[in-house]
């Protein structure tokens, strides 16, 4: 029990890791990575509780290393020469007879080390091979961090010099929508980026530059059309490279509000649900809408006559803790904030 507390402390972390949802893919595969690795060395030092570092890998194994040696696991003992000193079951006795030819400490370290090895030659194939190829190509998109070390150590152009060519091979391989704009144009765009990206950083030190998320520097850009605007086709490479292997619960929540949309009460063509999700998906939220609504009505209702809406009085009702807490949601990301 001690070693299988180890081991599923680490199953429950490779889990959660991959359960993240505000990760990029890089990101997401190193910590994954680094869990297995660290699988990996509790596998190797299992029987040198010296070589285990600090704190130990095997905290609940070593600890009960001695109860281990001795048989003594709470009031059963399992290395009594005596059948009569253990729990009277044909299991039990077949045990202490194998116990004469193999100590209970090497017997129960192999059989943990078995099953960690077992577990990570099946945790091992959660990411593909065509998958780690992806978050590969994606890397090179979307890890602005490591881009912004090396633009603040080696300088943009340098930068460029390097990494162009590599970026806009990937951006094309990643983004099917890219592959009909001319590689010139990219490399262009790119250049640019690299320029702006060493203006944002200009004042940070290397410490702050170690410490910061691309993520953050990836919303900088988003949410500033100063810095976008000149740049489409390198964050559009950002965003789909920044997508690419997602989790299973951002389609869940997808499905989740297409039905919302779309449903047997309301049911909509095909060009309206998906028009109505690109909204409910990228654009603001429903207490930071009344600009953007505005506008559709005035362009449904362009005529002289202006808004023409009809409805029962007491049709809407808002008002409530619920209504006001939906109303005070603010959109993380929202593009139709200068609307």
């Amino acid at each position: 029990m001690a070693g299988g507390v180890d081991i599923y402390k680490i199953l429950s972390q490779l889990a959660c890791e991959l359960q993240i949802v505000n990760l990029l893919p890089h990101e997401r595969y190193d910590r994954f990575e680094r869990q297995l690795e660290k699988l990996r060395e509790m596998i190797s030092c299992i029987d040198d509780h010296s070589s285990c570092g600090d704190p130990c890998l095997w905290k609940k194994l070593h600890s009960d290393t001695n109860c281990i040696s001795t048989g003594d696991l709470g009031s059963v003992i399992l290395n009594s020469d005596e059948p009569e000193a253990l729990v009277f079951t044909r299991s039990v006795y077949t045990q202490a007879q194998e116990n004469q030819t193999s100590s209970t400490k090497e017997k129960t370290y192999n059989e943990i080390k078995h099953f960690a090895e077992d577990l990570l030659k099946e945790m091992s194939t959660v990411f593909r091979n065509k998958d780690k190829e992806m978050v590969e190509l994606t890397r090179n998109l979307t890890d602005w961090k490591s881009l912004s070390i090396n633009v603040k150590t080696k300088g943009a152009p340098v930068v460029f010099a390097l990494e162009n060519a590599k970026f806009v091979e990937n951006a094309l391989k990643v983004g099917r929508s890219l592959r009909e704009i001319d590689s010139e144009e990219l490399k262009n765009q790119f250049s640019t980026f690299l320029e702006r990206l060493g203006k944002v950083i200009e004042n940070k030190s290397m410490e702050e530059l170690l410490r910061i998320d691309a993520k953050d520097l990836i919303k900088t850009f988003m949410r500033n059309s100063n810095q976008y605007k000149g740049i489409e086709m390198i964050m559009q490479a950002t965003i789909i490279g920044a997508i690419k292997i997602s989790v299973e619960s951002v389609a869940e929540s997808i499905i989740s509000k297409y039905g919302i949309h779309n449903s047997k009460i309301r049911a909509l063509k095909d060009t309206t649900a998906n028009n109505e999700m690109f909204v409910a998906i990228n654009g603001p939220e429903v207490g930071e809408a009344d600009s953007l609504l505005a506008k559709a009505l005035d362009r449904k209702f362009s005529g002289r006559l202006g808004w023409h809406i009809s409805v029962k009085q007491n049709l809407f009702r808002t008002s409530g803790p619920t209504v006001e807490n939906i109303l005070k949601r603010k959109s993380k990301l929202n593009i139709y904030s200068d609307i």
